[in-house]
């Protein structure tokens, strides 16, 4: 409402033709908006599905590397994928702090007190 409000309101000035249209172009953009909020979490949450499948558990124990992998192949599958902007965007480092944000921590596993995700 705050970046909507007064853009409808200067359109409806103007006339209902332009309000209209302006409108029209409003719930678009929300829309647009709306599927490309936590595409990055949609496709995080894809992988570790895939790690689900292959390890067959209902507990699984893996690090950033290996949905990173996973990751990978479906942007290969859905032809979105640009090995530098790959790099970039999927980074290790930046693939933790986006679990970590998703409530998705390290744990303590094993008797070394190697620090997984499970």
């Amino acid at each position: 409402m705050e970046l909507w409000l007064p853009i409808l309101t200067i359109a409806r000035l103007i006339g209902k033709e332009v309000y209209e249209n302006v409108k029209s172009y409003m719930l678009e953009d929300l829309q647009k908006r709306k599927e490309e909020l936590y595409s990055e979490e949609k496709i995080i949450l894809k992988a570790i599905e895939k790690l689900f499948e292959e390890q067959g558990k209902e507990e699984i124990v893996f690090q950033v590397k290996d949905p990173q992998d996973k990751i990978k192949e479906i942007l290969i599958e859905e032809g979105a994928y640009n090995e530098s902007t790959f790099r970039k965007q999927w980074e290790v480092r930046r693939l933790g702090k986006i679990l970590t944000r998703m409530g998705i921590r390290k744990t303590e596993v094993g008797s070394a007190k190697d620090r997984r995700y499970v």
